[in-house]
């Protein structure tokens, strides 16, 4: 058995794209192509299943008081909203208090990350709201 033959064996039963699988022995890559003999993974050997998720990866928060931490989930196709919510995991800064911004423009819960041009180790501003309502509009 080669390591591809493992993967397609996986994308079948898991739908799991190949390309995002990376199978590890003993610390030690299998490295695709290859059979498992050749890569020394014997009975018993445990195999572990890491997936590398494409476009993803951490991007840079600064707040207004000019501290800044990193966030994991810069997928392209996150909506400001699960940004909001990482960041609220992280702070405990709840999403209707944080106003986010980039490049100067502020962001819309309801657009991807990938509307705005975001990717991983983009840097996004934090600010506390502070009227601390929910975006309305009221006429009269």
């Amino acid at each position: 058995d080669t390591v591809t033959e493992l993967k397609m064996f996986v994308n079948e039963k898991m739908s799991i794209p190949m390309e995002q699988m990376l199978f590890v022995c003993r610390g030690k890559p299998l490295e695709d192509g290859r059979t498992l003999q050749e890569m020394e993974v014997q009975s018993g050997d445990q195999v572990a299943l890491i997936l590398r998720l494409k476009g993803c990866g951490q991007f840079i928060v600064e707040t207004d008081e000019g501290a800044s931490f990193r966030v994991d989930g810069a997928c392209a196709d996150r909506t400001v909203a699960d940004v909001k919510t990482a960041i609220s995991d992280r702070t405990g800064l709840s999403p209707h208090e944080q106003q986010l911004s980039y490049r100067a423009q502020i962001l819309d819960d309801s657009h991807t990350l990938e509307f705005y041009g975001i990717k991983r180790e983009c840097k996004i501003q934090l600010a506390r709201r502070k009227d601390n309502l929910r975006e309305c509009c009221f006429c009269c």
